[in-house]
């Protein structure tokens, strides 16, 4: 299940050093003087205070500039950062089997006779397993992956295409408002809202909610050849770790109030089904609603849990700099 291809969707304002040019996030998309900013194309340039204690957070009305009360705090956090890790085993074979029966539940109804097993799968994610977005279903669904093609891509307006600062125009979408071609219920979507206003407040707000994540995939190759093969007993999955200096309304917000519940950040078209759980006491079943392009939808009930969190914690990640001087207080 775990996707390998590399995906930029974040860029981080600042520089290195304090000379104006070293930029922390390289700079390779010509902008536009309005609306928001990218480091490469797709990858929304963010204030470094959403992740790194001390420094100016993103502001709630405004794609660029920082909000003006954000860098106050306690010295001693400054430079430092909330680390969570997650333990996420993955039932590879359960993933597999439940999308093929749900794409044999829809591919029996008028309008959905596109819906295989693949096509099923994607729509759960939001990308292709190539990497490619849904966004771009028409045009490059077949393509191998490219980094700057394949994250350019809004659900509102739809993205401009993107000129590199070396003349190379990269293509851009169109909008995917409605939710036709990546639905509201994919993971990508439901988790990074991009462009779009959601139950948080503006488009604008919508960065505020981003962490710094990186999934790591541990244990070894599912075996779809030899079913048999004991390795396919064995655990599998991926080490999920994020950066963040709000858990509460940034990882909480993103599993919590959005993955795990059918109406947010959008309407109510279902479950994250990738990482989404049901709380609920009475019913644990987790649901999306499949819509063809025709917007005629069906609603399709799962009871596995094919992503479950088996460990890890929240951790306070200090600087350098406090932790030599918590080493110099020991040693004096």
């Amino acid at each position: 299940m775990v996707l390998k291809t590399v995906y930029r969707n974040l860029g981080i304002r600042g520089f290195v050093y304090n000379d104006g040019t070293s930029y922390l996030d390289e700079r390779r998309v010509i902008n536009s003087i309005t609306g928001p900013e990218f480091s490469i194309p797709g990858a929304v340039l963010v204030w470094p205070g959403e992740f790194i204690f001390g420094y100016p957070k993103q502001s709630s009305n405004n794609y660029r500039l920082p909000d003006p009360f954000s860098t106050e705090g306690d010295p001693v956090l400054k430079n430092g950062s909330y680390l969570i890790i997650r333990r996420l085993s993955q039932n590879v074979r359960a993933f597999y089997e439940e999308t093929a029966r749900i794409s044999t539940e829809l591919q029996q109804l008028q309008g959905f006779q596109k819906f295989n097993a693949e096509y099923v799968r994607a729509k759960m994610v939001g990308r292709f397993k190539n990497g490619v977005p849904l966004t771009k279903e028409d045009t490059r669904s077949t393509a191998v992956f490219d980094l700057f093609e394949d994250n350019n891509f809004l659900y509102k307006e739809g993205a401009q295409s993107a000129k590199l600062n070396i003349g190379t125009i990269v293509s851009g979408s169109k909008s995917d408002f409605m939710g036709i071609k990546c639905p509201m219920f994919a993971h990508i979507r439901k988790v990074n809202p991009r462009d779009l206003s959601t139950d948080q407040g503006s488009e604008t707000d919508t960065s505020k909610f981003r962490v710094l994540r990186r999934g790591i995939p541990f244990g070894k190759p599912y075996d779809f050849i030899n079913s048999d093969n004991p390795v396919n007993k064995e655990d599998r999955g991926l080490f999920f770790i994020s950066y963040q200096t709000n858990i509460a309304q940034q990882f909480e917000l993103l599993q919590n109030r959005w993955a795990n519940t059918a109406i947010n950040p959008e309407e109510n078209k279902g479950f994250d089904m990738v990482i989404g759980h049901n709380n609920s006491a009475e019913d644990h079943n987790i649901w999306s609603i499949f819509e063809n392009e025709q917007l005629e939808g069906k609603k399709v009930m799962s009871i596995n849990k094919w992503v479950i969190p088996t460990g890890g914690d929240y951790f306070f990640c200090p600087s350098i700099s406090l932790v030599q001087k918590i080493v110099a207080l020991i040693h004096s």
